[in-house]
């Protein structure tokens, strides 16, 4: 099964299923928080296509580069890809070093 990590492309019909969400905490920077939907696209019509923070690019699941990715991804992009549900809680550093993460509930 191929995978890729964001897609950006309003043009295209994707059938999604919501999978979970991910909680970012930056504790230095809290203007950096987030919280990210997570879904899953197995059918899609038209072309992923290039844009000015992402370049889509395939990888087989057992050769995904988590080595040029963030240390929350090694995580839980397994256990998605895997057709598990994820929901977690990260907290970083001001320079990106994950300092703890915790599976955290739907509340």
């Amino acid at each position: 099964m191929p995978a890729v990590e964001r897609v950006d492309a309003p043009e295209m019909q994707v059938s999604l299923e919501n999978r979970g969400f991910l909680e970012f905490r930056f504790p230095d920077k809290p203007e950096w928080d987030q919280r990210c939907s997570v879904f899953v696209g197995r059918e899609w019509l038209g072309e992923l296509t290039e844009t000015e923070e992402m370049r889509p690019v395939w990888w087989d699941v057992e050769s995904i580069p988590f080595d040029f990715m963030w240390d929350d991804d090694r995580i839980w992009l397994p256990e998605l890809l895997a057709g598990q549900r994820v929901q977690y809680r990260f907290t970083f550093d001001s320079d990106g070093k994950m300092l703890e993460h915790a599976v955290i509930s739907d509340s």
